[in-house]
């Protein structure tokens, strides 16, 4: 149905024609003298209309209710197209069929499309109207006579559009209220319908359950041993979780048992690897005091060359002395033997220092070995000890896990010892059942007669 069609379905349903207009404008003493001061501010009122619009959005938007709606996508274009449509048609002077047409089709100051109640509708027609008093204060404040003929226009004008408006209220509630009837109607009809399939299906399932109910008994029999089996598993599994634990918990303490063996392991390998490293300190001082006593003993053997040197001086001193040196060529031969001696222990004393400094290097050589096998013995017992504390906190873990199934364990022989109790209240209820299924099928008897009478009303109701 087209635009203007709906317009005029409304101004039927209402009674409004030009008779009714005449009829209004006459109770509101509306004639061509307020015609044409209305149209005289029309040239203004369209000059601020796009200011008032903006005033009428920023009054809005302070209540939550209107900016949510404003906020939605071309809501405030929207809703400024619908209000210059209005409050411009407002001051046209023209109110004839074709002006109050307008009136019952327009979006009444844009509020309505936005889903905005009416106190938003008079909001923004008050804004409208505060604004076009002050342009007439301002045109005609100096007129008294004037400015009464002008406000008298603009009040006759708002009461006319008003009527107009309550009118378009009322058919919306005609509407709404016709919409409601044809709605409970066809909801009321779509519920018998469903009443009387429910009555059919209930008669259906009563008759299929009257002939399952021995076949759920034997069911809930067989579920019952089941259910005793399962206890009997439960009750074992249990046993078995707390041997589990058992063992687990034995493990631990020989772990950590082992745990602190490796700590003290590692800390033994501390204390050898600084034996070994002191070992190899003094060997080192040894080598340096065997060096020095090398250096001593060539110092001894210059020592002794120059007094063999100084012996045959003397010897040959005394031979030229004749018979007064004989005494003293002794004493030079003594020397001479003396320093050869010396020379020849200082040959052996160096042969000595070299097989020692030999072993000296050797013992070197060994402590140096040593000292990284002592290290490598430390990382592997600092690897043995994370393993082993790895091995302490998985056995833990364990523990704790089988602790939890163990409770589970538990709660599972519970629950089955519930669900037992619960499967014997269901089989004394399983031989209830077959009462309330011949109780079910009276009433589903009894919904079809219901049925009937709900027909009967919906074709009174809507006559």
């Amino acid at each position: 149905m087209s635009k203007a069609s709906n317009d005029a379905k409304t101004a039927e349903l209402l009674g409004i024609d030009d008779a009714e207009i005449a009829t209004r404008r006459s109770l509101l003493q509306i004639g061509p003298d307020d015609e044409a001061v209305m149209s005289g501010l029309d040239a203004v009122s369209r000059a601020r209309l796009p200011e008032w619009l903006n005033e009428i959005e920023a009054h809005f938007r302070a209540f939550p209710e209107a900016a949510a709606a404003l906020n939605e996508a071309g809501a405030v274009e929207a809703m400024k197209t619908a209000q210059e449509g209005y409050f411009g048609g407002l001051t046209a002077g023209t109110y004839d069929e074709a002006f109050a047409l307008s009136r019952l089709s327009q979006d009444r100051a844009g509020t309505s499309s936005a889903g905005l109640g009416p106190q938003f509708y008079l909001a923004a027609y008050s804004l409208f109207v505060r604004g076009l008093l002050h342009e007439i204060f301002v045109r005609y404040g100096h007129d008294a006579e004037k400015l009464g003929s002008a406000i008298e226009a603009i009040v006759k004008t708002m009461f006319l559009d008003f009527s107009f408006a309550l009118d378009a209220y009322v058919a919306s509630g005609k509407a709404q209220e016709e919409q409601l009837k044809r709605s409970f109607i066809h909801q009321l009809t779509n519920a018998a319908e469903q009443l009387n399939q429910a009555s059919l299906n209930i008669l259906m399932a009563t008759s299929a359950q009257s002939t399952s109910a021995s076949q759920q008994a034997a069911a809930i029999n067989e579920i019952t041993s089941t259910i005793n089996e399962v206890k009997q598993t439960s009750q074992q599994a249990l046993e078995k979780a707390h041997g589990v634990i058992d063992v687990a918990e034995r493990s631990v303490e020989a772990s950590k048992v082992g745990g602190r063996a490796v700590e003290q392991s590692i800390e033994g390998m501390h204390q050898i690897k600084e034996q070994v490293e002191s070992i190899a300190e003094k060997i080192l001082a040894l080598s340096e005091q065997t060096q020095m006593i090398g250096e001593i003993i060539a110092t001894v053997n210059d020592i002794a060359e120059q007094s063999k040197l100084l012996a045959l001086n003397a010897s040959i001193e005394a031979a030229k002395a004749g018979e007064h040196g004989k005494g003293f060529a002794v004493v030079s031969m003594e020397i001479r033997n003396l320093a050869e001696q010396s020379k020849q222990a200082t040959i052996q004393v160096r042969k000595i220092l070299g097989e020692i400094q030999k072993a000296t290097n050797s013992a070197v050589i060994v402590t140096e070995e040593g000292s990284k096998r002592v290290e490598t013995g430390v990382e592997l017992a600092n690897s043995a000890g994370v393993n082993i504390h790895q091995l302490t906190e998985a056995i833990e873990e364990s523990a704790r896990m089988a602790k939890q199934i163990a409770a589970s364990a538990k709660q599972q022989s519970i629950g089955m010892e519930q669900v037992s109790i619960a499967m014997g209240n269901i089989n004394k209820a399983s031989t209830e059942n077959v009462k309330s299924i011949k109780q079910t099928e009276q009433v589903s008897r009894s919904l079809g007669a219901l049925t009937g009478q709900i027909n009967k009303l919906i074709e009174e109701f809507s006559k």
